[in-house]
């Protein structure tokens, strides 16, 4: 728009003296005239000036609208460009940040419902109380107080179920057959239970969860003419936890 108003001024200064020199022109041969003739050419050379005159307005107008026209576009695109290039950045933007925050809230999601997984089974796991070893009666020769070799894993087990729980206390009954004085079986009765207490204290079980208690042959298990049967220790857990608030 520059270039052209600089091209449209640089002719105006062209075409301006040429009107300027023609009228100069005609007047110097106006004056070249007799005087006599002055009052008659007079209207000719005011008409060549005002036509002069007119010209370089007209000249001015058309270099003014040409201009006008020029810059309406120039100015209408600066207007639009930078509204299209902010909604594009905007709309770059909210794609960006819109893809990353979904992502995040995807991660989030995923990573929580793993740790709540984690943390509800973990509680579940804890909350789980696993049955003790289902072997809960261990059988003695005649006049016997030692445990037999083959019972031994059994009893094993116990002492790992007591040690996973600790508020568990284990209460040991040793009994014997009717046969004999009752001083003596409830002297074997006790030997047996506290036989069975040495091996699992031995196992690493604290001697404060058992409890060793000798019952002779006042509890048969089974008739008491079959003494095979009632000469035995048997196993009880009890919840100390429950069995102090009871």
């Amino acid at each position: 728009m520059n270039h052209f108003r600089k091209k449209s001024l640089a002719t105006v200064a062209v075409v301006a003296p040429l009107l300027i020199a023609t009228g100069c022109a005609g007047d110097q041969q106006n004056l070249a005239r007799s005087e006599t003739q002055t009052e008659a050419t007079q209207p000719i050379v005011t008409e060549q000036a005002v036509a002069t005159t007119t010209a370089i307005a007209n000249m001015d107008s058309y270099v003014s609208a040409l201009s006008d026209q020029q810059s309406e576009p120039d100015q209408m695109q600066d207007e639009v460009e930078p509204v299209a290039e902010t909604v594009a950045t905007d709309e770059a933007d909210q794609t960006s940040h819109g893809s990353m925050t979904d992502e995040a809230l995807l991660l989030s999601e995923i990573l929580g419902a793993v740790q709540d997984q984690a943390e509800i089974q973990a509680q579940d796991d804890a909350n789980v109380v696993l049955p003790p070893p289902p072997q809960l009666l261990f059988q003695f020769g005649f006049n016997k107080n030692e445990l037999a070799e083959a019972d031994r894993a059994a009893l094993q087990q116990h002492g790992d179920y007591l040690r996973q729980h600790p508020n568990y206390t284990l209460i040991i009954s040793g009994h014997t057959d009717n046969r004999g004085p009752a001083t003596y079986n409830q002297t074997l009765s006790e030997q047996r239970a506290q036989s069975i207490a040495n091996l699992l204290i031995a196992a690493g079980v604290p001697e404060s969860q058992l409890q060793v208690n000798g019952m002779a042959g006042k509890v048969p298990r089974v008739s008491p003419d079959n003494w095979q049967e009632n000469r035995r220790v048997e196993l009880l857990y009890q919840d100390s936890m429950l069995a102090n608030n009871q």
